[in-house]
């Protein structure tokens, strides 16, 4: 949407995109560990000395975390894109309600002025 109200307007930088991206991740995952119980398998079986396993905390409540991780990680995104395609849509659509097909005849003329047919 950007772009289409200030094309010359210089983009996000990449470093930063990435850097949000790796932020929101270990935000999400943060607690994670507090779900997550270690247990030594040797104390249950004398062969297993020094293996243990990490395994799902059931004492605690998941469903709330899991149910979290789902809004933001499924719900929050498809409601976003959903409201930013209806926007788009309505950014192209013309003033008597048909999508507008001008930029769209621009665009094949340009394209074909500099893809023209070898002789």
């Amino acid at each position: 949407m950007r772009w289409l109200m200030d094309p010359l307007k210089p983009r996000i930088p990449a470093f930063v995109c990435s850097c949000a991206t790796w932020l929101a991740g270990m935000v999400i995952a943060l607690p994670y560990p507090i779900y997550t119980t270690y247990l030594d398998l040797g104390l249950y079986l004398k062969q297993f000395r020094g293996v243990g396993i990490c395994a799902v905390n059931l004492v605690d409540d998941m469903q709330e975390y899991m149910r979290g991780l789902f809004v933001i990680m499924y719900c929050a995104p498809v409601t976003i894109l959903s409201y930013l395609y209806i926007r788009t849509s309505r950014e192209f659509r013309a003033p008597d309600g048909h999508l507008d097909v001008l930029m769209f005849e621009a665009r094949v003329s340009t394209r074909n002025l500099h893809h023209s047919p070898r002789s």
